[in-house]
């Protein structure tokens, strides 16, 4: 998807112990085969994850904890979720 954010991070879950190949969709869009375990393990799913600053106050300011939630909720939901 175009409209993704860059920063997006995809990880591949395998099945059995350890864990897939991981990055953020910047590396991952010119190699998409990177996000394919090396070796024959079953891809069972994958993991979407932004990661945003949360602030430094608990309270609801622009810089507070609780309004970053929101935003980074927000965030997540418009421009993954809502366009998968």
């Amino acid at each position: 998807m175009e409209e993704a954010p860059a920063d997006l991070h995809v990880e591949t879950l395998v099945s059995g112990p350890g864990t897939g190949p991981r990055g953020t969709l910047e590396r991952l869009r010119p190699e998409p085969a990177d996000l394919l375990p090396r070796n024959d393990v079953a891809i069972t799913g994958f993991r979407l994850s932004l990661f945003k600053g949360m602030g430094n106050t608990r309270g609801n300011g622009e810089s507070g904890f609780i309004r970053s939630v929101d935003q980074a909720v927000d965030r997540f939901h418009g421009m993954v979720v809502a366009r998968l």
